[in-house]
Formats: C-alpha cells, sequence, structure tokens
C-alpha cells in the first residue's frame, strides 16, 4: 500500500489522471485491508496529494477527514500536522475560511511545537500564502523569505523553488511581472514537467505586455 501510494504521489504531475487515481484509490484499499492504521494514515497523506485536482475535491475532502481521524487516534502530532495541511488545502477550496483558518493554526501550533525544520519550512509557506491570499503583501514576502531561510538550513531541496513560485506570484499582484520574467524562465527550464511553471511564465509575460 505505501509503496503504491508513493507512485502514484510521483506520478502527480503525469498527464495520465486517471492512472494516477486508479494507483492511488488501490493504495488506500490496500491500506485499510491491511489494518495498520499507522500506514493508512501515511497512505491517506500521499494519497490526498496524489490525487489533486479540481474535480477530485469531494473526495479529497473524505480522505481530508478520516486522515485526521486517524492521526488523532494515534495521537502523532506529525500526523496531525499533515492532516491539517491536506485539511487547508480543502477547505480553501471549498471556500470555507473558517475552516482554513483553523487547519493553517493548527499546523503552525504543531510544527512550533515540534520544532522540526521541515514542518516549520512547510507551514511558513502556508503562512505566506495565507497572508497573500488576504491582500496581506509585505507580510507574504517577509514569510517567503523566512521560508526560503529555514529551508535552505534544513536541506529542503525545493526551498527555492516554492520561494521563487511564491515571489513570482507576489511581484504579479504588485504589477512587477517582469521582474520575475529571467527567474520564471529559468523556472520553466528546470522543471520541464510542471506544466504550472510554463503558464506563470506565459502569465508574466502577459502583465509586462500590458496585455493583463
Amino acid at each position: 500500500a505505501s509503496l503504491i501510494a508513493v507512485r502514484a504521489l510521483e506520478l502527480q504531475n503525469d498527464p495520465d489522471h486517471e492512472g494516477r487515481r486508479a494507483l492511488a484509490e488501490e493504495a488506500m484499499a490496500l491500506a485499510v485491508e491491511a489494518g495498520d492504521p499507522r500506514t493508512l494514515a501515511q497512505v491517506l497523506k500521499d494519497c490526498s496529494f496524489a490525487l489533486w485536482s479540481p474535480d477530485t475535491l469531494t473526495r479529497r475532502r473524505t480522505v481530508a477527514g478520516e486522515l485526521l481521524e486517524v492521526a488523532q487516534w494515534l495521537r502523532d502530532p506529525s500526523l496531525e500536522f499533515w492532516a491539517s495541511a491536506v485539511a487547508l488545502h480543502v477547505s480553501i477550496e471549498s471556500c470555507d475560511l473558517d475552516g482554513a483558518q483553523a487547519a493553517r493554526d493548527r499546523a503552525e501550533s504543531i510544527a512550533q511545537d515540534l520544532g522540526q525544520p521541515s514542518l516549520r519550512w512547510f507551514a511558513t509557506v502556508y503562512g505566506a500564502g495565507w497572508a497573500f491570499m488576504r491582500g496581506e503583501l509585505s507580510e507574504g514576502e517577509r514569510l517567503s523569505e523566512q521560508a526560503l531561510a529555514i529551508g535552505t538550513e534544513a536541506g529542503e531541496p525545493d526551498a527555492m523553488m516554492v520561494y521563487g513560485a511564491q515571489l513570482g506570484g507576489l511581484r504579479y499582484y504588485q504589477g512587477r511581472a517582469g521582474d520575475m520574467l529571467e527567474m520564471m524562465e529559468a523556472g520553466v527550464a528546470a522543471n520541464p514537467g510542471i506544466s504550472a511553471w510554463r503558464s506563470a511564465l506565459a502569465t508574466k509575460t502577459a502583465q509586462d505586455m500590458g496585455l493583463t
């Protein structure tokens, strides 16, 4: 179950959506059948991200609830952090801002209590995104830079990529997309399998040309 879930997660950006979803559903079914709560929690976490797509929101909401229930039963704060992270994404997509706020606050509290650098990095990234969503651009930029520092120190391989993505969004909101074109072009070259980078580059190029 765990191996199949990881395989589905690795295919997150693969265009074969149905194949990836089939793997995720198979992994979750096997985890339930195995009857091991810790394995189930890990599989639910991985599969919630493997299933990520607008048309799977209802399914992911169910998975998020199951993950939180198992994590709390295990009394494992690390798993509760990930359950909160999944709930945060699902709540925002569902326009449930109160639920999103509660999930973000819970994830932030757990990350601070545990002091694990990787969890602190994720929590700070989420905090920056939350600030951007609320129009608090200066605070969002501060948190993005803080996240970069935490992630770099922790050895997170995606720390710079995530920072670049958040900074690109910030500069777009500020009407300064042209400042990010060189970084976006580098992001496209470094991440050819992630279509979001190409889309971001096109958007920022359009703004720089006065087309948006």
